[in-house]
């Protein structure tokens, strides 16, 4: 037995042995970022292939290709995400979210009662209605519940924080 072993040992050198431990390895480590990853891949093969789509359809022909009515989003996916839409979202989310603050520091600095307050943070919120069925309204709301807390020291209830949407 151990004949067979001492055999198999002297035919494989550690250089071979290393080479096959690093492509199995690597097939590994393939796979779990495939597995795990397979979402960001998939929007990332889409997005580069939207753009190399636009690019071709507009600078081969000059003439846009594209049925009326869809752009190069909807017929290369299926899809309506657009990267300009979500870019244009999270500014709106930046500009929201810097007016708050500025308006939650002006309403500390002069120590203004609850529902004076509510009033001015709801006058901020008006601007921004497109962002009130996104995906950021409980970061929005969290942000304004804590913020009042901290710099007004005035407890708002989940409930009020969302009644500030409303007009």
């Amino acid at each position: 037995m151990y004949a067979n072993i001492s055999i198999m040992m002297s035919s494989i050198s550690w250089k071979e042995f290393s080479i096959y431990i690093s492509i199995a390895l690597f097939c590994y480590y393939v796979f779990i970022v495939i597995t795990y990853y397979q979402n960001d891949i998939l929007r990332l093969n889409r997005r580069f292939f939207k753009l190399t789509k636009s690019y071709s359809d507009s600078n081969e022909t000059g003439i846009d290709t594209q049925p009326s009515g869809q752009s190069v989003d909807e017929t290369v996916s299926g899809e309506s995400y657009t990267p300009d839409a979500e870019a244009d979202e999270h500014n709106l989310l930046n500009d929201l979210l810097e007016k708050l603050k500025q308006q939650i520091d002006n309403a500390a600095s002069r120590n203004l009662i609850k529902e004076e307050l509510l009033v001015s943070i709801q006058s901020v919120l008006v601007k921004h209605l497109s962002l009130q069925y996104s995906s950021f309204v409980p970061s929005i709301e969290s942000f304004i519940q804590s913020s009042i807390e901290n710099e007004c020291s005035v407890y708002l209830t989940d409930q009020e924080v969302s009644a500030l949407w409303k007009k």
